[in-house]
């Protein structure tokens, strides 16, 4: 099942005239499924269910074996040593579970990669700034905002300053951009804003606002969070 980051990229490769089989190859998938992806919209979401285990009590202490190279054999010795909650499973349903959460880790390092290095005019990484604006006595009387969005490969950074943050103003800065720019990035990398993301989900995921999200699609970006997710997240639009 691909992910929207993935289907995002099915559409934007056909836009940009490649094949079916071109654009399987390239994400990794079967010609078919790229051919289901592109008769939906980006933004779909699917439910997918995770067949429940006693290993994944340990996810989070895996993670950290696996960063520190701990032999399996070594990590199952140290899960039936826990403390509060022991392991009692079997041999092969713990080595099958970390195979699971090692592949797991490895795609979310590659997604990294791909969000914060790219290609050339993939990446955008856009932001807010706040300059205090003083009067001639010193004192400080208003605020002013600065929107700064950068590319990642290139470093080329268009600047625009405003008076407010808002949802308009922040479109309208992000249009400015991509005709500074001269086309529309990829994907397009947050911070929490407001405007952009409403916050997270029960289960860590961005809640996207309707209005943004339908603005990235009408244009053509993939709207991304700069927070690292966690395995298999998925997006969410605000209710």
């Amino acid at each position: 099942m691909l992910d929207m980051l993935q289907r995002s990229t099915v559409h934007l490769l056909k836009k940009r005239g490649y094949k079916k089989k071109e654009i399987a190859r390239m994400v990794g998938c079967h010609r078919n499924t790229v051919s289901k992806v592109l008769k939906e919209r980006p933004d779909k979401t699917y439910k997918r269910k995770r067949i429940p285990s006693q290993v994944d009590i340990y996810w989070d202490k895996i993670v950290k074996w696996l960063e520190e190279k701990v032999p399996v054999a070594r990590m199952l010795e140290m899960a039936k040593e826990d403390k509060e909650n022991p392991y009692q499973g079997g041999k092969s349903a713990f080595y099958d579970r970390v195979k699971l959460i090692r592949e797991e880790v490895e795609k979310e390092k590659n997604i990294a990669i791909w969000r914060f290095e790219g290609l050339p005019g993939e990446y955008l990484q856009v932001d807010w700034g706040k300059i205090p604006a003083k009067s001639l006595k010193g004192k400080r009387i208003s605020y002013k905002y600065i929107f700064v969005a950068r590319l990642k490969y290139s470093r080329f950074v268009f600047i625009k300053f405003t008076h407010t943050m808002d949802e308009e103003t922040i479109i309208r800065c992000i249009l400015s951009c991509f005709e500074a720019i001269g086309g529309v990035p990829w994907v397009l990398v947050f911070d929490n804003i407001k405007t952009v993301t409403t916050g997270r989900s029960s289960e860590g995921n961005p809640i996207w606002n309707r209005t943004f999200l339908k603005f990235a699609l009408e244009i053509g970006f993939h709207p991304d969070v700069c927070w690292m997710r966690s395995p298999n997240q998925k997006g969410g639009v605000e209710s």
